[in-house]
Formats: structure tokens, sequence, C-alpha cells
């Protein structure tokens, strides 16, 4: 293969690699935080309960939004509820997003939201009192 057509496909797998899905996974909130997962907007700071883990934070960079998923000690739940607003009918700009939340409604989870900065996300939790898990879908302002 010529070096132009090296570069080429370099510069192809470049662009290819700016729409692609990114997932991560964090055992505690120390780990998210470390990896400055707050800052980057994609969880808020300060909301989730202290004992939140087995987390997972998908990004698309490229359209400014993410999902993902965390447990936390049942114990802490109503303190997660207190710092959220119920679920006001926003939708995602993301439409496998708001498929997510309308599946996530329809099996009995409860919705609850957040925003700061333009960013929102939507929590999605189980209502089982021996399970205390949630999804969540997040996007942020466009950089337009």
């Amino acid at each position: 293969m010529s070096k132009a057509a090296n570069v080429l496909a370099l510069l192809m797998l470049g662009m290819l690699g700016g729409c692609a899905e990114r997932t991560d996974f964090y055992d505690t909130l120390k780990d998210v935080e470390h990896a400055k997962v707050f800052e980057k907007g994609w969880l808020p700071e300060k909301v989730l309960p202290s004992s939140t883990n087995t987390i997972r934070v998908s990004t698309l960079v490229d359209v400014a939004s993410g999902d993902g998923s965390f447990d936390f000690a049942c114990s802490e739940y109503s303190e997660l509820r207190a710092r959220l607003r119920t679920y006001d009918s926003m939708l995602s700009k993301v439409s496998e997003h708001n498929e997510l939340v309308e599946r996530r409604l329809a099996e009995g989870y409860i919705a609850l939201s957040y925003s700061t900065n333009g960013t929102h996300w939507i929590f999605l939790c189980k209502d089982d009192p021996d399970d205390c898990s949630c999804d969540f879908v997040v996007w942020q302002p466009d950089n337009s």
C-alpha cells in the first residue's frame, strides 16, 4: 500500500471513530471522579448516592449525548429522589434514548430528572426496595 493510501486509510478511520459510541465502566464514584466524568458532564456531580457502584457510561460525543446505568445501596434511595425532580416528559435529542425511556416507563420504572448548565439527565430507577439501580440518559447543549 502506498504512503498516500495509508494516510487516507488513517484519516477515514479517524472520521469513523468520531461517530462511534464509547463505553466505560467504573466500580465507584471515586473512579468516576478520577476519570473526570463529572467534569465532562456525563454524570451530575453531588447527585448520585455515595454508595453508587457498577457504573456504566456510554457516550456519543459527536451528538453530545449518552446513557448508562448504576447500582446503589437501597438505604440511599430516598436521598437520591430528594436530589432529583419528577420527570416532566422532556425528550432527549437521540431517538434511541427516548425509546429506552418509554420502555422503562412501561416496565414500571420511576422516571426522575435533573438539569444544570443546559445538560439534562433522565434517571429511570427500579421501583424495587431490594434492587436499587437506575438507567440514565444524558444530553448536553449543542456547541454550535
